[in-house]
Order: C-alpha cells, then structure tokens, then sequence
C-alpha cells in the first residue's frame, strides 16, 4: 500500500490511501486542476454555484489569515490533481471568537475511497496547530458549510464532531406576475458610480454586521468584491436618502450557470438595509424593481439565499414576494478547547 506524505510542515501527517500522494500549494498551475474539481461537483449537484479560474484567481489575489503554502493541502493520483482541502481564519463581530473555515473539495468518485475524510482529518489537525502556535482566551470554532442533499459529507461531518448549527434556505420564484410594492417616502433610486462604490460597500459591512456569523471584516474582501465577476452595478438596486445609502440588492447574473443548466436565471442577492431604514418597506421595494428588472433582461426565474433565523425577518418577506426553498445550505461547527 503506497503512502501520502505531507511534506514542510511543522507537525508531519502520514496517510495511507493507495496511490496518493499529498502536498503543498505549487502556484497558479494549481488554479486549474482545482476548476475542475469544482465543476464535477457542480456536476453531481454536490454544489450549485461554478468557479472559474479568474474566480479563483481573484480569491488568491485577496487572502487573509490563510497562507496558501501552508493552510492549503493538495492530493494527486497519477499526476492529476484529486482533491484538495483549506484552513483560513477569521474573528467573529459580536463575540470575538476565532472562527476557522474549513473547505474539502474531491471528485465525487473519491469519496468512496475516503479522500475527503483525509483532507478533513488534515484539515481539522492543522486549525489545532495554528492554535497552538497563538492561543487566545476566547473560544475557537470550526466550521465547515455544506448541502444537506450532500448526504455522504453530511455523514463524515456528523462523524467527525461536527454538528449543525444554522440552516440557510436557497429560495427561488419564477418571473411571471410580478409583486409591485412602493418606494418609501423619502426614498429615491439612483444609480451607482465608481466614487460610490467605498460608500456602498460600507454601508453593507454594517447591515450585516447583525447576521448571524459575521465576522469582522478584512479590506482584501473589498478588492475581492471589486473584481468579482458577480461585481455588475448596471444592474443594482440602490435606495437613497438625502445623499446617503440606505439600503441594496446587488442583482447578477451568472451566464456560465446559466449556460451548464439550460436556464434563464438573475440572483438578487445582498439584500440589506441600514438599521433605522428596517421595517419600512425599503427591501421590497428594491426586490420588487429587482425582479421587474430582470424580466425585461429576459429571465425566467430569481434566486436568493436566506438564513432561515434571519432576525429581520428577512425569509418572510422572500416568501411573501413569492420565493420558495429549493435546497438548503447548512452550517456545521465544532468548538475546539
């Protein structure tokens, strides 16, 4: 039985998996092989959203708390890139606990020869290294996001510790008789300009700092945000008052997606408003405009995500506009000591 070897780390792993060997971030000649990966999980429908490689070339661009030749593992068979695991970092807003994210990426057809137990194995080994490298009073996490349909990742995280602790509705309606509720007095639509783009990001850091999870927020994300592909002002929803942003839904299309499933369909997504702006009608509003929009770009269906514990009441609104769950999205944590 050959062996994996983890080589330059501090605390060698050694794992047995016929034909596997594992290693460390190589560069940019690793953007691809991890492309692919993804997209045969978008294929399984063990995900639902499709990376590029200028995707995850803009994500490596804008790393924080995560050094790629070390909190990224990497398994290889016959030269080809198999699957891959990470461990990043980041505090969280309201109790300052340490919160690490683990991602474990195969192709599915590994998953029955244990790979993606190993990368998590690794993956949780090392989130403990790096807390034993720099120890904090307060409580650190691991968490790691997954599909509930997703029954095999499902049943290694419940093996491994992990248990789940909020659940995230993935919603969608079609785009045939439209909801038209009114902007509310005082506000106004108004486009969106370069120079606002800081203010516009700023506002949302504070809308969603009462989501559950957040995390305090990095400026790499901003330079992230500017050169996603979902980055598609054209098409925002923008609520203003007297000069000030107040509220969005930051509309996109994913035409890739739209292509590999044979559909029509707009996100409208970052759905937030400021906190003195809540419960005045401001969200429906900008959704409303939202959906109205993308019909006359020629779509057939919405999608967003919800927390389904959102604390505004945010499910509600989407399902009174029409939007029903398709799948759900699960958060799954362990508390490390």
């Amino acid at each position: 039985m050959e062996t994996g070897h983890v080589e330059n780390t501090d605390t060698p792993l050694v794992f047995s998996l016929p034909g596997v060997n594992f290693r460390h971030f190589a560069g940019e000649s690793d953007f691809p092989g991890m492309v692919a990966i993804l997209a045969a999980r978008f294929q399984a429908e063990k995900d639902e959203r499709l990376s590029t490689l200028e995707d995850i070339r803009n994500q490596f661009a804008n790393l924080a708390n995560c050094d790629p030749a070390r909190d990224y593992l990497f398994a290889e068979s016959d030269g080809k890139m198999v699957g891959y695991a990470s461990v990043t970092w980041e505090l969280e807003e309201d109790t300052q606990d340490r919160v690490f994210f683990l991602t474990v990426n195969v192709f599915p057809d590994w998953e029955d020869k244990g790979l993606d137990g190993i990368l998590l194995d690794w993956a949780c080994a090392h989130a403990r290294e790096i807390i034993a490298e720099s120890p904090r009073p307060e409580q650190d996490k691991m968490d790691f996001f997954t599909m509930l349909s997703d029954q095999h990742q499902v049943a290694l995280l419940e093996l491994t510790g992990f248990s789940p602790v909020r659940y995230f509705f993935r919603m969608r309606r079609d785009l045939d008789t439209l909801p038209n509720d009114p902007l509310p007095k005082g506000i106004e639509l108004l486009p969106i300009t370069p120079r606002d783009y800081r203010a516009l990001w700023d506002a949302s850091v504070e809308a969603f700092k009462d989501e559950w999870g957040a995390v305090v927020p990095r400026e790499s994300w901003y330079e992230e945000w500017l050169g996603h592909r979902y980055f598609q002002p054209l098409i925002w929803q923008i609520a203003w008052h007297q000069g000030k942003i107040v509220g969005m839904v930051l509309n996109y299309v994913d035409q890739l997606e739209n292509e590999a499933y044979n559909r029509s369909r707009g996100y409208t997504e970052s759905i937030c408003v400021l906190r003195e702006w809540r419960g005045k009608g401001v969200a429906s509003a900008l959704i409303c405009r939202s959906l109205q929009m993308l019909k006359a770009m020629n779509m057939t269906e919405a999608a967003l995500t919800v927390d389904t514990e959102n604390p505004s009441g945010a499910r509600g609104l989407y399902e009174r506009l029409g939007f029903q769950p398709y799948r759900t999205l699960a958060a799954y944590r362990k508390i490390l000591a």
